[in-house]
């Protein structure tokens, strides 16, 4: 009972440590300590859920419509045992809309460089369909998950192996042809790329510690 109170203490502990007890009672528990990033952890799933630090995106509030409108992106992944043996639920992005008015977006648009660059059709772009969840609170959210994978693993991959540039994000709704663009500066990109580098070395640090053969 004291060694699982203390399993409990240390996952929740802010120094980001994931315990796995249970996958061979003939192994000697695994202590993995995970820096730069968070650990919210769901005790009805048995899932820990590991997290970069969330950047807003806007360096100041961005006005649409009269609105007041903020943006984030974010990398998650899971961690949990499955018939006694630790698995990783994929990594997966998450893009987040604040605002005051409605945009229903479904696809992004990332398109990297400078005014020039851009100008002079050297920008490099991806661009994803996405689906989310919508609420009505003290403003407006709209948020969506995708998992890192086709375009959006080549869209991560860019910002973790080129140098931080301007970044132009378009959020559109498609059937409406309703858009928002924000502009995201090399500075907040530095940030960003800085966040996402930490989560996938937890990433490949948990598959490696556990030899599931499957690093990002």
């Amino acid at each position: 009972m004291k060694q699982k109170l203390n399993i409990k203490k240390t996952l929740l502990s802010i120094i980001a440590i994931i315990v796995l007890t249970s996958i061979n009672a003939q192994e000697k528990p695994q202590r993995i300590k995970l820096k730069g990033v968070t650990i919210q952890n769901d005790y009805h799933e048995n899932i820990s859920w590991v997290n970069s630090k969330n950047v807003s995106l806007n360096s100041r509030d961005y006005i649409y419509f009269g609105s007041e409108t903020s943006c984030y992106m974010q990398l998650y992944f899971g961690i949990k045992e499955v018939n006694g043996k630790p698995f990783l639920i994929p990594i997966r992005l998450k893009n987040s809309f604040y605002s005051d008015s409605w945009i229903f977006f479904d696809e992004i648009s990332y398109l990297f460089g400078s005014r020039k660059e851009i100008r002079a059709g050297k920008g490099v772009r991806f661009k994803i369909t996405t689906s989310g969840k919508r609420k009505v609170g003290n403003g407006i959210s709209e948020k969506s998950t995708v998992t890192v994978s086709g375009e959006t693993k080549s869209l991560i991959e860019y910002i973790l192996n080129n140098e931080p540039t301007r970044l132009s994000i378009r959020y559109k709704n498609v059937d409406d042809a309703e858009v928002v663009d924000i502009v995201v500066y090399p500075k907040t990109m530095k940030k960003l790329k800085k966040h996402f580098q930490a989560l996938i070395k937890s990433y490949n640090q948990l598959d490696d510690a556990y030899k599931l053969n499957s690093p990002f």
